[in-house]
């Protein structure tokens, strides 16, 4: 009978501890279900991107991140003409601008520090998430019409071990 009991508190010890959130990972997770479509160990010098076709102007954009003290960090993004939903310089800001031969505007030094961001995945926009040496296209993490939500984040061992996504 003593078997069974340590066997059973083993057992359920374990059962809890698979579910605690230990590991730090960088996430995007499906703002609707709350499913995590894509993960990996945080790096802390991290640098990405995600780019994808404005909707109004039909020209294509790049947003550009860092990941610093388990935060985002937007720098600079870069595009062909302004429309709805394009940034703006803040008032009194540092931020630099500067227009290329061809028309491509670039805004420097934005350092917008952030917890997490959400990028509604459109049906038209095309997002492209490049991180590292992988090109990973979000609508096949993320069904079209939700939103994908980038965070840094504890997860689980259990939530490492039954993750299904792209690897």
């Amino acid at each position: 009978m003593k078997k069974l009991t340590w066997a059973a508190c083993i057992i359920l010890l374990s059962a809890i501890l698979l579910q605690i959130p230990f590991f730090i990972r960088f996430t995007i997770t499906d703002g609707k279900t709350n499913r995590i479509a894509w993960m990996e160990p945080v790096d802390a010098e991290a640098l990405f991107f995600i780019s994808f076709k404005h909707s109004v102007n039909r020209t294509p954009v790049n947003e550009y991140y860092r990941i610093s003290h388990h935060k985002f960090v937007a720098y600079k993004t870069t595009f062909y003409s302004y429309g709805a939903g394009m940034p703006e310089l803040a008032p009194g800001g540092r931020e630099k601008i500067s227009i290329s031969q061809d028309g491509l505007v670039q805004i420097d030094d934005m350092d917008r520090v952030m917890d997490h961001f959400t990028v509604f995945i459109g049906t038209y926009a095309d997002h492209y998430f490049h991180y590292k040496d992988k090109e990973m296209r979000l609508a096949l993490l993320i069904e079209p019409q939700r939103p994908a939500v980038f965070e840094i984040k504890r997860v689980s061992i259990l939530q490492i071990l039954t993750w299904k996504g792209l690897h």
